[in-house]
């Protein structure tokens, strides 16, 4: 019963929306005066939409390794910024529920144009009349870092930060809460342990908190994956939506939206896999499985 008023609102809305989806994909659709929308087939098929945006369209494949190379840079970023700022706002001080607080303010402030606004005039504060003097300029960083020889996405992506640390303050809230709450339910006698073990702060950190927050980091990832592929400043997104609502090609905006949504998937599935790979639980089940075989034996 509980679960019957989500089923209605899928099944009345969410499910006829999709299938209207597919079919725009699969035909050509047009918009007749006098006559409304109108579905024609198209000359190669039905898929034709879908090999156009690899073969005929040269921006969407384009615009979609660069949105997966700056995930591949940006999301591990964002979680470790977020697993650090949360380790010390779980810590005793004066003000921690005000801190806590402003970490939690993007989240009451609706997404979309309207943060979009917010961020870009936050960034765009400046000290005199030259722009180059944005107090969140990182010039000097970024040279510094071309010094050491790193790539080049790389630098690019560390240097977008921190030109924009309101913007990866904003990209992290929901993580940061997240975290806290995972290092919420460490019991502190596993601190009092290490500590009488004469464990040092690093060994600390690996041995009791990193087990203890990798379930939330897996829910993290998630998270930041979805939120960079469908933000509003992805371009991917941007493209899709110009098409649609600019150019008035529905059909053919609706083939991508459904290959961008395929390869979200894909994404997901392999961040899944990889996080099962490295999991400090799983490696605790392997050493406790040849354990277990040396006993018997």
């Amino acid at each position: 019963m509980f679960v019957l008023p989500w089923l209605i609102g899928i099944i009345l809305f969410f499910l006829q929306t999709v299938f209207k989806l597919i079919r725009y994909s699969l035909c050509d659709l047009k918009i007749v005066q006098g006559s409304g929308f109108v579905y024609e087939k198209l000359g190669k098929g039905i898929f034709t939409n879908f090999l156009d945006a690899f073969t005929g369209d040269a921006l969407f494949p384009q615009k979609l390794m660069e949105s997966l190379s700056d995930m591949l840079y940006r999301i591990p970023i964002i979680l470790v910024f977020s697993l650090i700022v949360a380790i010390i706002l779980n810590q005793k001080f004066r003000g921690r529920g005000m801190m806590r607080t402003i970490f939690f303010v993007p989240l009451l402030i609706s997404s979309g144009v309207i943060a979009s606004i917010i961020k870009t005039s936050l960034t765009s504060t400046v000290m005199g009349g030259d722009s180059s003097n944005n107090i969140f300029n990182a010039t000097l960083l970024i040279n510094m870092l071309y010094e050491f020889g790193l790539p080049d996405n790389l630098v690019n992506t560390i240097g977008s930060m921190v030109s924009n640390v309101t913007d990866l303050v904003w990209q992290s809230s929901v993580q940061i809460i997240v975290f806290i709450m995972g290092l919420m339910t460490i019991p502190a006698t596993y601190y009092e342990v290490a500590q009488v073990e004469g464990s040092t702060a690093w060994e600390t950190f690996w041995y009791v908190t990193f087990p203890a927050v990798f379930p939330y980091i897996f829910v993290n990832l998630v998270y930041t994956v979805i939120d960079h592929f469908v933000s509003y400043d992805n371009g991917v997104m941007k493209y899709i939506m110009d098409t649609a609502y600019k150019d008035f090609k529905y059909s053919y905006a609706s083939a991508m939206m459904w290959i961008y949504f395929f390869i979200i998937i894909v994404t997901l599935a392999a961040a899944a896999g990889l996080i099962s790979l490295i999991s400090p639980v799983r490696e605790k089940k392997k050493g406790d499985r040849k354990n277990g075989r040396r006993k018997n034996g």
